[in-house]
Order: C-alpha cells, then sequence, then structure tokens
C-alpha cells in the first residue's frame, strides 16, 4: 500500500511537492551560509560597493575638525587703579646771576636787576650792565607789580611738563621800564588783548621753585592812557609816577621832615624792630602824595586837603609805584584818588581836593 504523503503548511509559506516549505520560516542553504561567522568574516574583508551620492539639496556638508578650544582665561585678582603721576614742571636754571630774582619770587617779590654803578634796570639778569659796562654787583629794586600786556602767544603744541594746554605766555611791559615774560594762567585765549592792564602773581610749584605770573586787574592802568599822556588828562587819569626808593632817599626825606626815628636812617635798629630794612616814613609819603597831584594839575593849583591811609611798608631797595585817578570834578573842583604800591602791595591810599584856577 502506497502510503500518500502531504506537505505541512508553514505559518507563512506555501505547499510545494514534497513537502518542502519556501518563505521567512524557511530559509534556504544559501542564507544559512551567509549567516555563518566564517562567511561574514569573509565578507567584511571584501571593499564594499560605493554608494550613490546624494543630490545637491540632500548632500550633506563634510565633517569639519572642531577648532582647538583656548584655555579659559585665569581669573585675574582686583587691583587698585595706578595713582596719577603728576609730570614734573619745567624748572629754571638759576645761576649766580639770576639767583636774586628766584629768592625774591619765592618771598612774593617782582625783582629787577639794577646796577649800583649808574643805576640802571635790566631784565632778564646779566653778568654785565649793558649801560655803562659794569660787572654785576648783586643789585637790584623791587617792581610795583603792575604792567601791560605789550605783546603774547598762545601755546598749543608741543606739550609743556606740568602745564595744562593751551595757556597764555605774555610779554609785559612793566612801568619800571623793563619787560618780563610770564604765563597769564585762568584767563581764556579770546580774552587777552595788545595792552590789557595786569598785576603779578606767585605761582608756587614747591618748596623750592615759585613762578611768576601775571593776572588781570581791573585796577589797572587804561592801556591807550598809558600810552598817550594827553589821552590821559583827558580821561582824567593821571601819568604813573615810579620812584626808586634808595637808601639815600628814605634817610634823606626823613631828615627833610624832621623825623629822626632811628627806623628810617639805622638798619640794624629797623631790622631788630621786624623791619626788613629802613622805610619810608608817614610825613615822606604824604609830600609824595601831594606833589603827584600837584605835578599833573600845574603850578597854579591849591591842594585843599589831603587823606591819606597807610598799608605795607616801602622799604629800601623797592620801587614805589604811584597812580592816580579823578573820582569827582565839579567845575575848578577836583577830587583825585591816588594808590601808591610797592613790592609788598599798596604802601599807600587816599584823596586829594584841589582847585584849579579858570
Amino acid at each position: 500500500m502506497t502510503e500518500q504523503m502531504t506537505g505541512r503548511k508553514g505559518p507563512a509559506g506555501t505547499e510545494r511537492p514534497g513537502g518542502a516549505a519556501t518563505g521567512p520560516s524557511a530559509p534556504s542553504p544559501r542564507d544559512l551560509a551567509a549567516r555563518s561567522p566564517h562567511h561574514q568574516a569573509a565578507r567584511a574583508d571584501q571593499p564594499r560597493p560605493a554608494e550613490a551620492p546624494l543630490s545637491a539639496p540632500q548632500q550633506a556638508a563634510p565633517p569639519q575638525a572642531a577648532p582647538p578650544q583656548a584655555a579659559p582665561p585665569q581669573a585675574v585678582p582686583p587691583q587698585a587703579a595706578p595713582p596719577q603721576r603728576t609730570r614734573p614742571a619745567m624748572r629754571p636754571q638759576v645761576t649766580r646771576d639770576t639767583a636774586f630774582f628766584w629768592a625774591g619770587t619765592a618771598v612774593g617779590e617782582l625783582r629787577i636787576q639794577r646796577c649800583r654803578r649808574c643805576g640802571a634796570l635790566r631784565h632778564p639778569p646779566g653778568p654785565m650792565c649793558p649801560a655803562c659796562g659794569g660787572a654785576s654787583d648783586g643789585g637790584y629794586v623791587v617792581a610795583a607789580g603792575t604792567g601791560e600786556v605789550f605783546s603774547y602767544v598762545v601755546h598749543h603744541h608741543p606739550p609743556v611738563p606740568g602745564k595744562q594746554l593751551p595757556m597764555v605766555v605774555a610779554l609785559v611791559q612793566l612801568p619800571e621800564g623793563v619787560r618780563m615774560v610770564g604765563e597769564m594762567p585762568g584767563i581764556a585765549p579770546d580774552q587777552v588783548r595788545i595792552g590789557l592792564p595786569v598785576r603779578a602773581a606767585f605761582v608756587r610749584i614747591d618748596d623750592d621753585l615759585t613762578l611768576p605770573a601775571w593776572q588781570y586787574w581791573p585796577g589797572g592802568t587804561n592801556p591807550k592812557a598809558a600810552r598817550d599822556p594827553a589821552a590821559k588828562a583827558a580821561e582824567g587819569t593821571l601819568p604813573d609816577r615810579v620812584i626808586d626808593v634808595t637808601p639815600t632817599f628814605v634817610i634823606a626825606s626823613a631828615l627833610a621832615t624832621r623825623d629822626f626815628t632811628d627806623v628810617h636812617h639805622d638798619r640794624d635798629r629797623a631790622v631788630e624792630r621786624g623791619a626788613r630794612d629802613i622805610f619810608v616814613n608817614i610825613l615822606a609819603t604824604t609830600g609824595l602824595v601831594q606833589r603827584y597831584v600837584c605835578d599833573w594839575a600845574g603850578p597854579d593849583a591849591v591842594v585843599r586837603a589831603i587823606s591819606i591811609r597807610l598799608g605795607v611798608p616801602c622799604h629800601a631797595g623797592d620801587m614805589l609805584t604811584l597812580t592816580g585817578q579823578v573820582t569827582a570834578s565839579d567845575g575848578a573842583k577836583r577830587v583825585v584818588s591816588v594808590t601808591g604800591r610797592c613790592g609788598l602791595g599798596d604802601h599807600v591810599t587816599g584823596t586829594v581836593r584841589i582847585e584849579v584856577p579858570r
């Protein structure tokens, strides 16, 4: 009896004659060989076929190497800001001929070299008198410390140690007849003009240096009148009078006014009493004020009254500058205000009442 063989169905297969089933559940001998470890190792050694490149919109950019990362900054402990260093000021060259000038600025005096042989004044100081040819002997006078701008420059560049630019440097005409250069601190360049009245100031740099400077002085003489005596008379401003206060002048004026006090003729006694030197007495000062006004008003003027007030002493070796201004006028009557200034400041202020016959 022949036995009928029937094929078995796999879970997802199909029947074939002889009962052989095909499908995922029945791998072929080739698939089994491909799954063997030996076959996989052999295939791994063979080169893989190149893959087709992607289209332009889908092609990926080639990977770039990451840039090396810098080391993170190290924390710096906070430090105080370095102190601001002030640039040192320019220092003048002090010589045997100029030492007296810088000694004067240290005590607030504007000293002018004076030849003891001929009395000529000069600035800047030098080793020889240009008038008589005599050698410098250390003589000097103390200027009144007033003047007017003769010329000036506004300095913008180059930088100057210890100075803030722009700065004004003025050449000042002194009533003593010399000219002196100095800075004008604290004034705008557009406010400076030729003829501007100024007075001396002293800028202390340190213990060893004090520089002279100039500042605007509203009470100074009118620039136009200073150059034109006729204009002075028309404007009621008297011309300046500069007096060289020598030791002989101090002693002679004291004797002429019968003032025999020792501080007016004995230097040692004057120093013992606290003065720097012998100084002008009050009677001589009164006479100087009267003479100053009368020389301006003319010989026919009659003095009706003089009122003065003394200020700082005027010592021997100083310069006394008298200035005057008509403050009131009524017909033939005039009231003149007078100021006498020396190196230490105002020596005398006062008024003179005069009458000028027509």
